[in-house]
């Protein structure tokens, strides 16, 4: 009788009691799975928010980062281009005044005195005409009086462009004032005799217009008290 009564409670009691302490666990393990998944997702949508906000915000600030940058390279086109037109001008200008210059050499022989003219209103403007035309060039050969030069050397001592310099030293070696060294790569250039003569040209033409314009500005400061003076006023 104990027997059956044990067996009883063990079938129907401690075995439904276990069991169901089981299923109770399992069903709590399942249940916080499931809870810190959610939180897992919960936080995980957030963060993907925050992300989404930063990069809506990184690409508005792009976006204004690009119309600044397209301003400064419509500014720098604009300025660009009349950095061309300023060089374009200098080109022109330098041809004329290398042109003058060779004509002038051509004409004038380097030893030829300058003759003085009376004219007071001339004298005082021929010195800044002939500086105007003469300073490229005679730079350039000064500079080449005591070193050979490249191409490269002499764009940065005047400024000027690649190839307006390139055409400008062709130009003086195709009329013998410098030579070419063929040896050496860059090409470096000399100045020759033919060059030599040129600034002593100069030298000599600025010295006279200097003493006329001199001269004639002491003229000019003499002229009242010379009307003044009693021999003239007989």
């Amino acid at each position: 009788m104990s027997i059956n009564i044990a067996s009883l409670l063990f079938y129907y009691i401690i075995i439904p009691c276990g069991i169901s302490i089981i299923i109770t666990i399992s069903i709590i393990q399942i249940y916080n799975r499931l809870k810190y998944k959610n939180i897992a997702n919960h936080n995980l949508e957030l963060k993907i928010l925050e992300l989404e906000n930063q990069i809506k915000v990184q690409k508005e600030k792009a976006n204004l980062l690009s119309e600044e940058i397209s301003i400064i390279l419509s500014r720098t086109n604009q300025t660009n281009s009349k950095l061309d037109r300023i060089n374009s001008l200098l080109e022109i200008m330098d041809d004329n005044i290398l042109s003058k210059n060779i004509s002038r050499y051509q004409v004038i022989s380097p030893g030829q005195t300058h003759v003085n003219n009376p004219d007071i209103k001339q004298s005082q403007t021929e010195p800044i005409d002939d500086d105007r035309h003469n300073s490229t060039i005679e730079y350039i050969l000064k500079k080449l009086e005591n070193n050979s030069l490249t191409t490269r050397e002499i764009q940065r001592y005047i400024g000027r462009t690649r190839e307006h310099t390139s055409r400008l030293m062709k130009k003086l070696y195709d009329n013998k004032f410098v030579d070419r060294d063929m040896d050496s790569k860059p090409f470096k250039y000399t100045i020759t005799d033919e060059g030599r003569k040129l600034l002593i040209k100069h030298s000599d033409s600025k010295n006279n217009l200097h003493s006329d314009y001199q001269r004639s500005k002491a003229n000019l400061t003499n002229w009242p008290a010379e009307i003044q003076s009693p021999e003239n006023l007989k």
